[in-house]
């Protein structure tokens, strides 16, 4: 799979967009994010970049939280 230039900024850095479809979430959605706290962002050259890792964070996170509320993840 190609990646496009809105997809990663440098190695491990997302741009909005990337996260967006990294995490299946709208543009809109990852901005609401970084707003409320739960994603953290920084700006690289004046562009908002989401680091990968912190994209797998808030997955973990996410899972974790449900799981630990007694939600089922699906898994079977």
């Amino acid at each position: 799979m190609q990646k496009s230039q809105a997809d990663a900024i440098v190695p491990g850095l997302l741009s909005a967009a990337g996260a967006s479809r990294y995490l299946g979430f709208s543009s809109a959605t990852i901005y609401q994010m970084i707003k409320d706290g739960e994603l953290r962002s920084l700006l690289y050259r004046r562009r908002r970049c989401i680091p990968k890792t912190e994209c797998d964070r808030w997955i973990r996170e996410t899972l974790a939280a449900q799981n630990d509320d007694g939600e089922d993840d699906g898994a079977a």
